[in-house]
């Protein structure tokens, strides 16, 4: 994967990775990532979005997903409302992992922070 210079991939803690290619970022969510790692995370995001950049969470490789990950997610929906940009959460559970789009669906935030049929 090609990255931008000015956004290299990263690691943080061993469960995140960025890349930026093609004028959006990819952040890669696995493990089990701790308060830390979340906030690094939603750092790293809130400064792509500050820069204009789109940003794709994957988050099919999660084990466990914490209150404070569901926290920072929908705090960059809501930055990247107002700023205009998109942020998608991939289709959790496209890849066999069901365990974030079970708890969206509990907590009611399906139609906040996944794509609709049309997107």
């Amino acid at each position: 994967m090609d990255t931008d210079a000015r956004h290299p991939p990263q690691t943080v803690g061993g469960v995140t990775s960025v890349a930026v290619c093609g004028g959006s970022a990819l952040v890669l969510v696995c493990g089990n990532p701790t308060g830390p790692h979340v906030r690094a995370m939603a750092e790293r995001i809130a400064t792509l979005q500050h820069a204009g950049v789109p940003v794709i969470v994957e988050v099919t490789g999660l084990t466990v997903c914490s209150a404070h990950l569901l926290e920072m997610l929908v705090r960059a929906r809501r930055r990247a409302v107002a700023l205009g940009i998109p942020l998608t959460v991939a289709e959790p559970g496209s890849a066999g992992s069901p365990l974030v789009r079970n708890l969206l669906e509990l907590v009611g935030l399906t139609g906040t922070l996944l794509p609709g049929p049309e997107g």
